[in-house]
Parts: C-alpha cells; structure tokens; sequence
C-alpha cells in the first residue's frame, strides 16, 4: 500500500447506507475512504423496506422528518433512484385522538400535510382498505400525504456513485480491527491489511459498532432482526393503496411487486445474528395470517409468497432513537452514527447532515441534541426493543 492510499482526511467504518450517504456528504471537501469488511449495501441496507415515512415514525421531530423527504424528493432521477410518493395509514387506537388531531396539526404547520379521519370519514375517502367503522379499539385514523417508497439497492447504489464521483474511494472485502487512538486523539485505523491514517473516522458499523468502539466508547446499542413476508393478493392490489402500519401489532405494509403486499415488522432480539437461526416466528405468521386481514379486508385469501428474517441483524437503542455524536468521554475526532431501529433508510438523509455536521463542525439542519450519546445513564446493552409505533397511544 503506497503513502498516497494510507492517509485521508476521513474514514468511514461501514458501506452501508449511513456510511455511504456520510462519504457522499463529506466527499465535496474531504478526502474521504469508506472501508467495509463485505460489500457496498449487502447488510440490512439490502433488506430494508423502502417505506419511507420519517413524519410519521418521528412525530416529535418534524425538523428531522420534513428534512429526510426533501432529500428524497430532490435527490430522485440521480442515477437510477425514483423517489415514488405514496400515502402512509396508521390507524389511531382507542385514547390517541387528542394527540393524534394535534400531531396532524403540528406536523400539517410544518408543511408535512397530515389527516385526521374519524372511521366513517376514513372509509368513505378511503373505501374497503380497512375496516375501522366494524373493529373496536380504533377511534379514527391518520393519513400522511409526504410519504413515498423507494427500492434500496437503486438508492444506495446511486448515492455510493455520486460519492465517488465526489471523490469518495470504497475499499471493500476489509475488516477493521481497531480505531488508532494517539494521545485520546483519533489517529486513524488498523485493518487486517494494514493501517490507514486520518484525524477523523466515522463509526457507522450498525450494531458491530459497539463491539469496535469497546475500548474507546461504551454504547448501549444491540442487534435485532426484522422479520417479513410478501404476500400476493387473490384480486390484486387497489389503485393508489395506500402504504401502512397498525400500533398494537407491530406491523407495517407497503405495495411490491405490482400487486403484491409486504409486510414486516415484530422486530426480534438477538444475542449474536452470525450464531442464531435467521427465521420468522410463528407470532408473525399467525398475525398476517389471522390478525391482519381482521383489518384490512385485502389480505383474506391471499397468499405469503416469500419470507425473509434479516440474516446480518440491524442496530437498536434503548429509545429507538440513533445515535449521532463525537462523545466527550471519547478520543477526540471519533463520530458515531448507529443505532437505526426506526429505520437507517428512512432516516439516511438526515445521518448524512448529521455527519457531516460532526465531521466538519458545521451546523446540522435540525438539533442533534435528541441524538447525543449524553442522554442515556445506563450503557449497558441488554435492554428490550422499544415499540417505534407507539405514538398516539393510551398511556
């Protein structure tokens, strides 16, 4: 390895979407080398959703949320990324009207527009998608306007271009073994191949983070797995249906593959994705099978076509939120992003600005103060995943 290919401004640990949409932030003033231990999105970049609905699943930051839908919006028609809009459901359980009419309102203020619908205002705008007016335990529903989906691979793909043809270099099949610390001063990386130099490395490792960082940060974050199926519906899919997710099951749905539903959700614990079975659970099953078309009257008599329980395990904090920080009680010049259990696509946009903000001390295009590591008193890493649904329900 010459020299030249040994000292950078900035390393990123991990090609996945935050490590690629970090390299392509900073890569227009940076020199910048992204290092992966596999492949450029191959973890759980590959086996994301594609639902994008940051408004919803951050009602308390529209700031955070309008700002991830701008990207997408702008960012659509480079390379082979489309942006689709499609409108996001979620219906309100019993004892969340109040604050949902008043998120919708807040969030509508914000120019994310938001609906509130009781169940006959709903099934009259929105005829036979649920059945709200003929279930208890719903007072109305929510519908939010800037929502959309994307396919992960074009998005992740497009970007790692744009990074590289910012300058951006991408070194793959490359373990980390170590930050390089000189002095509690970030010095650069040790890899299995050798060391690479630079005053500045972006961790964004997923859940391998905290296990990288154990000599240099403590960080309560943990695997787990999503689990999902796709189901292909007897009388095919409505025009225009609308993407979703329900509170107290866990779940969400978007349209795929023309008429076809997936539906994901029910996140698992795990202690270690690489020694640990990758299969969905009975509970899911029985709750696309039985639970769900209790709701929504297109899935009666359709079929699951494919299942998928993410093999690599993804990141989680215990509140949901990710982690965004240069940590005082860490060496100087190492930035953390980890931690995307409400969803590390969705939310790429804002890790990007994020980063880049840590990186060249600039400021972020929204308070990061939510994400800093300060906030949690206890690092340990065993915890329960949160419910990233529960907004709008009955305390």
């Amino acid at each position: 390895m010459t020299d030249s290919k040994s000292n950078y401004d900035v390393v990123v640990i991990g090609a996945g979407i935050s490590g690629i949409i970090g390299a392509y932030e900073l890569a227009i003033d940076h020199d910048v080398l992204v290092i992966d231990q596999g492949r450029v999105a191959n973890d759980a970049t590959s086996r994301a959703s594609g639902l994008i609905s940051t408004p919803q699943v951050f009602p308390d930051m529209p700031a955070f949320g309008a700002y991830a839908i701008d990207f997408f919006e702008k960012f659509s028609g480079t390379g082979i990324f489309s942006y689709k809009p499609r409108r996001k459901i979620q219906p309100v359980l019993n004892g969340g009207e109040a604050a949902a009419r008043q998120h919708a309102q807040e969030q509508s203020e914000q120019d994310n527009p938001v609906h509130y619908y009781d169940p006959h205002e709903f099934n009259e705008r929105f005829p036979n998608v649920a059945r709200l007016d003929a279930l208890e335990g719903y007072d109305g529903v929510l519908e939010y306007e800037r929502t959309g989906m994307i396919d992960p691979m074009d998005y992740a793909h497009s970007l790692k271009n744009q990074a590289k043809s910012r300058g951006a270099e991408f070194r793959t099949d490359t373990e980390v073994l170590d930050v390089l610390v000189d002095n509690d001063v970030v010095a650069g990386v040790e890899t299995e191949y050798g060391r690479v130099h630079a005053p500045k490395v972006v961790c964004a490792a997923g859940w391998r983070t905290n296990e990288l960082l154990a000599d240099h940060a403590e960080l309560p974050v943990r695997p787990f797995r999503w689990q999902a199926v796709e189901v292909k519906l007897s009388d095919g899919l409505p025009t225009a249906y609308p993407m979703g997710s329900e509170t107290s099951m866990e779940v969400y749905w978007r349209p795929i593959n023309g008429d076809n539903l997936l539906i994901g959700g029910r996140p698992i614990t795990v202690g270690s994705p690489a020694s640990e079975p990758s299969t969905i659970t009975d509970s899911f099953q029985t709750m696309v099978r039985e639970q769900l078309p209790e709701l929504l009257p297109v899935l009666e008599d359709a079929t699951i076509v494919r299942e998928e329980c993410c093999p690599t395990g993804d990141s989680a904090t215990p509140d949901a939120l990710p982690i965004y920080d240069t940590p005082a009680d860490a060496p100087d010049g190492l930035v953390i992003a980890t931690g995307f259990q409400k969803g590390g696509i969705m939310s790429s946009p804002c890790t990007g600005a994020a980063i880049r903000s840590l990186v060249a001390d600039e400021p972020a295009p929204f308070s990061l103060e939510p994400f800093q590591l300060s906030r949690f008193d206890d690092r340990s890493s065993d915890f329960p995943l949160m419910n990233i649904y529960t907004a709008f329900r009955e305390s």
